[in-house]
């Protein structure tokens, strides 16, 4: 077992935790087929970059060797040989605030009732910041959703709205800590990690990530239904392009295609 910091006494250093996940990931590349399993446990999570000229020679694991590789790229490559891959992260009512849905609604219509050009040039920068706030998590959504498109029933998703743990887990190494799967937790925050090839410990990690689909507070995402949990306008293209794109992808790859459409509820003063 070794234990993996972002800081070294005073000064910043290049993370151990990111170098270590790395090395995770191109060990369960290598040793890839049907049987491989691999389970990312984050509650949030970005497509990360790595470094990968300071790993030595990526062509056991790649048939290239770029100075820099996503996350995405990591386990396409994976998923590309056989392997499956389980993610458990926070759903995505969790990722966007209902709050700021009805809150861009409200601006919206205030907006449109008002002819002072000053107060509509206020109103205009608060939709604006609550617009972006709607859309800080799309590209967590649109991560996932590729992998799910691309890879179907290689991935599995599951929501857990109350998770916090954190655990990268292969069948050869387990790397477990507080660090999300996002630059913050793995280069930026004060994060500590362990890493261990512990056959015991792995065996014991794995039962617990098996467990997490059994949580009264856990889906799958075929089996999740956001507009269960989300209260959304008719015209949601009328909020923004984006939000309405947004909702879109979720519903196409990351929900229960049991109904149809999104359920949209009315909002009278977005309608013209």
């Amino acid at each position: 077992m070794r234990l993996l910091s972002n800081y070294d006494g005073k000064w910043f250093k290049k993370s151990t935790i990111t170098e270590a996940l790395f090395d995770l990931f191109l060990t369960e590349i290598i040793d890839a087929n049907a049987y491989s399993k691999l389970f990312i446990v984050s509650p949030w999570i970005r497509n990360i970059d790595f470094m990968t000229s300071i790993r030595g020679d990526l062509k056991l694991a790649m048939n290239y060797t770029p100075s820099r590789i996503s996350l995405i790229k990591i386990l396409e490559e994976y998923l590309n040989r056989g392997g499956r891959l389980t993610i458990v992260c926070l759903p995505p009512h969790k990722l966007i605030s209902q709050e700021d849905i009805d809150s861009l609604i409200y601006f919206i219509k205030l907006r449109d009732q008002l002819e002072n050009q000053e107060s509509k040039l206020l109103l205009s920068s608060m939709i604006a910041k609550t617009t972006s706030k709607i859309l800080i998590n799309k590209p967590m959504i649109n991560f996932l959703a590729t992998l799910k498109r691309k890879f179907n029933e290689q991935v599995d998703i599951i929501y857990n709205e109350r998770l916090h743990a954190k655990i990268y887990l292969g069948q050869h190494l387990v790397l477990l800590g507080s660090a999300n799967i996002t630059n913050m937790g793995f280069q930026y925050s004060d994060e500590v990690c362990v890493i261990s090839h512990d056959n015991d410990l792995l065996t014991k990690i794995r039962g617990f990530c098996d467990s997490l689909l059994q949580r009264g507070f856990s889906k799958k995402s075929e089996h999740y239904l956001i507009n269960s949990y989300l209260n959304l306008p008719h015209e949601i293209g009328k909020l923004h392009p984006e939000i309405e794109s947004l909702f879109n992808t979720i519903q196409h790859y990351l929900s229960s295609k049991e109904k149809g459409k999104l359920d949209f509820i009315s909002y009278p003063y977005l309608e013209k």
